[in-house]
């Protein structure tokens, strides 16, 4: 992954991060007023509303993480699977020098017998 890919992933979690924060000095400045009355003097009830506050700007939080970790752990399955992938093209290339080497004649008769094994379509017998 570019160093540069890092940056707009990283505003939007700061963002993000800085919507909860605010969301959170709301709900603390919101429970630290003593009871409320509306319009019509009924008794508005605060916890209520802290929770309404709360359940709008947590799951952004949940969501800004999932993001931020969740790209970062494709980036390492990426780069792993083409560690693996070139992994295993060499370890074609050695299997096909060491049965090379063995018998002058093994890898060609290998391949005439069993073309699949080697990536080959098979010739369909005269």
């Amino acid at each position: 992954m570019e160093p540069d890919s890092n940056w707009p992933r990283l505003s939007i979690t700061a963002a993000l991060l800085l919507l909860v924060v605010w969301g959170l000095v709301l709900v603390t400045m919101h429970m630290s007023t003593g009871m409320t009355k509306d319009g019509a003097g009924n008794v508005v009830d605060i916890y209520q509303r802290s929770s309404d506050i709360l359940h709008l700007v947590l799951p952004l939080l949940t969501i800004a993480l999932g993001y931020w970790f969740g790209a970062a752990g494709k980036a390492k399955a990426e780069k792993k699977a083409e560690d693996a992938q070139g992994e295993a093209t060499a370890a074609k290339q050695k299997l096909g020098v060491v049965l090379g080497m063995s018998e002058p004649d093994m890898l060609h008769k290998a391949k005439a017998a069993y073309p699949e094994a080697f990536g080959e379509t098979p010739n369909p017998p005269n």
